[in-house]
């Protein structure tokens, strides 16, 4: 990757920082924007984008610097990045917090009395918001005296504020469908800076540190807080494996919290070992933020090449320059189909972004930047050329419908090498692997399912030695007979499961009654439509004569 397309990646987050910062308004997904971050960093860790905190402040208020810096936080998005970061403070105690989403504020007191509200900025200058923070919830205009830990405070205070999730739907209810704010966090962000004020009533302070500190640490600094009268995030202390499981059930009860969070702040327990470490491009080395989100990177899409699945089906898969996602290197990804392709617009050479579907499986979520170089259609099968038609079995005649291709060959090599695999792991044959079944497929021996029943052991043999040949004879020779349900979801028939197969012998029968269903009465059973009735008839119907 060389430098100008570096360059364009950091612009392209510098623009996504001032959309935020500047309106509340966000132009790039959190993912797409995690990507981009990871993948100039990868290629170069030292570009100058990395020493900017947030954006610069509006000049539509009034500017304020920092007494302090308000500096940003690292982040881990994996399991492996966390370890690795506690593994450099092995005895150290922590503590971990609740990673809001919002907008981070400094409220400077002096003399008991609130003087001024900062926001955070590029971390030494922000805006002077004083007259809406007023409005907000949990707001404090002065600190009582008499309370015996300070008879003079002059601090500040550092907060976060936070939109609760039924107070968004309120306020887009009131708004011109072009001003609705997209999210909690947004919403928040361009709330707090409004010059008229409005909607400021519904956003909310949450407290979290006082600089200069008065505490060594960190959770006698927010019990500092608290004995002020200040509303304060939730914490919890101790060791590495004692934050993981607070992550994890943090994680399952993020949607139920009265405020939304993105992840969990970490921080040395040691407010003295944090000032020892200090910070590199104004982000403490003692505190990282871990989040929620499934982990992403952006790359290019390099090629697209076509699979043909066992029931004819062809699917499209993206091959990308390889990135480094949640502890495993992707360099495959699916694209589902041509309806997929077309909606993402997507293109060869194309800055994509990936992101682990369910936290496994890697898909490509949007296009970042396109290349203008369309992804070619096929009009015949990559394995056996025969001409591509629609996908139903019903309608392999049928024009192309716009979603998806299928192979309507029969002989097609590449469907019926996937049926004898689904037959194997089906009917459980152990020692029969895909390198077996490639094997004998090249020397002829195997094309359809009834040939696994053919061959000798000593066929076997020649392919995987004589003791590994015996144990796979036995295992064939075990399901040369099947109860019937096993014998039918072996067939690889779309829509046929397990599950569906016995639901056929229990409503049916015997073969003699299975065989002979219509649609009609299998729409009867409960739970097929129209459609996965006539998928499963229809393969009944075709393989027929190989099920008897």
């Amino acid at each position: 990757m060389n430098q100008k397309n570096l360059n364009d990646i950091a612009a392209k987050i510098a623009a996504a920082d001032h959309a935020y910062h500047s309106s509340g308004h966000p132009i790039m997904f959190d993912q797409e924007y995690d990507g981009l971050r990871a993948l100039l960093k990868t290629h170069d860790p030292t570009h100058p984008y990395f020493s900017k905190v947030g954006d610069a402040p509006s000049d539509l208020w009034v500017k304020a610097k920092h007494e302090m810096p308000m500096g940003s936080l690292e982040k881990l998005n994996t399991l492996d990045e966390f370890l690795s970061w506690t593994s450099k403070f092995p005895d150290q105690s922590l503590i971990m917090e609740p990673k809001m989403d919002g907008l981070s504020l400094s409220i400077i007191y002096e003399k008991n009395q609130f003087k001024r509200a900062i926001t955070r900025g590029d971390g030494l200058e922000g805006e002077d918001i004083s007259a809406n923070v007023r409005k907000m919830k949990n707001f404090r205009e002065s600190i009582y005296r008499g309370s015996g830990i300070f008879e003079d405070f002059s601090r500040a205070v550092r907060c976060e504020i936070i939109l609760p999730p039924q107070d968004l739907e309120r306020i887009n209810s009131v708004l011109p469908e072009k001003d609705q704010y997209e999210n909690c966090r947004n919403a928040a962000a361009g709330i707090a800076r409004r010059l008229d004020g409005q909607f400021c009533q519904y956003l909310t302070l949450y407290y979290y540190d006082v600089v200069p500190q008065v505490h060594n640490l960190e959770s006698l600094q927010m019990d500092f807080l608290k004995v002020l009268g200040f509303n304060t995030v939730r914490y919890w202390g101790g060791n590495a494996q004692d934050l993981i499981a607070v992550y994890d059930e943090m994680k399952k009860e993020r949607d139920s919290l009265e405020y939304k969070i993105d992840g969990m702040v970490i921080k040395l327990s040691s407010i003295e070992l944090q000032d020892q470490l200090g910070s590199v491009n104004n982000r403490p080395k003692g505190q990282v933020a871990w989040k929620f989100d499934p982990p992403g990177a952006a790359t290019y899409l390099k090629e697209v090449t076509w699979e043909v699945g066992r029931t004819g089906v062809v699917t499209p898969l993206g091959h990308v320059e390889p990135v480094w996602i949640d502890g495993s290197t992707i360099s495959r990804v699916t694209l589902h189909n041509i309806a997929e392709i077309k909606r993402l617009g997507i293109g060869i050479g194309d800055l994509v972004m990936l992101v682990k579907a369910n936290d496994v499986i890697p898909q490509i979520t949007s296009v970042i930047e396109h290349k203008n170089n369309p992804i070619e259609i096929p009009t015949i099968c990559p394995c056996c050329k025969t001409k591509l038609v629609g996908v139903r079995w019903q309608s392999t005649n049928a024009p192309y419908n716009g979603a998806q291709l299928f192979c309507p060959s029969e002989i097609c090599p590449a469907r019926n090498h996937l049926r004898i695999l689904n037959w194997i792991k089906v009917v459980v044959i152990d020692h029969f692997g895909e390198a077996l079944l490639e094997t004998l497929e090249d020397r002829g021996l195997v094309r359809m399912i009834e040939h696994i029943y053919r061959i000798s052991e000593e066929d076997i043999a020649v392919c995987v030695g004589e003791k590994v040949a015996k144990k796979v004879m036995a295992n064939i020779n075990k399901t040369r007979t099947l109860p019937l349900e096993k014998l039918i979801s072996g067939m690889g028939i779309t829509g046929l499961s397990t599950k569906t197969a016995i639901d056929l012998v229990n409503n049916f029968g015997d073969i003699e009654k299975i065989l002979k269903i219509s649609v009609d009465d299998l729409k009867k059973v409960r739970g097929y439509s129209d459609i996965s009735a006539t998928e499963i008839v229809g393969g009944l119907q075709k393989f027929e004569e190989e099920i008897r």
